[in-house]
């Protein structure tokens, strides 16, 4: 029976998964099976057992509000991952996670369309564990466990690993907030995910350049970038562009567009002389990194 409904429960989250991610640019980045093998064969795992998590980084995803697109909300304390860590004492593995707020009871395995849930995902040497908490109860796929403990902001959970010989090679952990109508699929989805695999970022404004622009068309090479009228502000990840899935444009500090799949990061507000703009770009771990040049704007 718990299998069957670790099976429904999967099956739902897979789906939900899909059609909130299925708007994020690069989506293969939110593949966890992905996720773990593209950076392990690029970036070395910490040997350091604890890792931090940005604070800021928690994403919502408004089905009714679709236009929208994913954004990055900070209403979401619950599911805010801060750290976590991992350790390993003969065949057992604990692994712990903290959140901003404190960790939230609500739903169940079997309907989770309002739930929250936090997946801990362990890769050994042999093998993948994903641990389930929801509600008071944690699932390997098998069994409900019962050795976890929530201390507030923390969940430490505890379990038998398959072979004591395993080393740890990596973790990844995710938060989920369902609050969905399971009839009209509409409501929100909110998630954050947190690694302890190494990488890092670095960005660069591809447009403007210097050069002049004309209603977003480039019109001839300049000494410094000027643009006339609206454009769309473009970015590049220098270290591997598959790993770049969020941006945000900011023109003299004020949060100006979002990007993701369904929009562009389009300056179009009325500017007259000098500005600062800033771009700042997400990966699905929740590092970030920044690029900002000076251009002059009018109309």
């Amino acid at each position: 029976m718990q299998g069957l409904v670790y099976r429904k429960l999967c099956t739902a989250v897979i789906v939900v998964l899909f059609i909130g991610v299925s708007i994020v640019p690069s989506i293969n980045g939110f593949d966890l099976p992905t996720i773990r093998n593209y950076n392990l064969s690029v970036s070395s795992v910490s040997d350091d057992n604890n890792f931090d998590d940005y604070i800021d980084d928690v994403f919502c995803y408004n089905f009714k509000l679709i236009n929208r697109g994913i954004y990055r909300t900070d209403e979401k304390p619950n599911i805010n991952i801060i750290s976590g860590d991992y350790s390993k004492n003969g065949g057992n593995a604990t692994l712990t996670l903290e959140v901003e707020g404190v960790i939230e009871d609500r739903g169940n395995f079997s309907d989770i369309t309002n739930s929250v849930l936090y997946f801990l995902e362990l890769n050994t040497s042999e093998n993948t564990y994903i641990i389930i908490y929801c509600n008071g109860n944690c699932s390997d796929g098998h069994e409900n466990l019962t050795n976890f403990v929530v201390d507030g902001s923390t969940l430490s959970i505890t379990f038998s690993l398959n072979n004591t010989s395993e080393t740890i090679n990596s973790i990844v952990i995710f938060a989920l907030d369902f609050n969905i109508d399971a009839d009209t699929l509409l409501g929100e989805m909110n998630f954050d995910f947190a690694t302890n695999v190494e990488y890092s970022m670095d960005i660069k404004i591809t447009k403007p350049d210097n050069s002049l622009y004309l209603f977003n068309r480039e019109i001839l090479p300049l000494s410094s970038p000027v643009v006339i009228g609206k454009i769309n502000v473009e970015f590049e990840e220098l270290l591997n562009e598959t790993l770049a899935e969020y941006g945000e444009l900011y023109i003299d500090g004020e949060l100006t567009a979002t990007s993701n799949i369904m929009s562009v990061l389009t300056w179009n507000k009325l500017s007259f002389g000098k500005h600062t703009l800033k771009v700042i770009a997400f990966d699905v771990y929740g590092n970030r990194a920044s690029d900002e040049i000076e251009v002059w704007k009018f109309f």
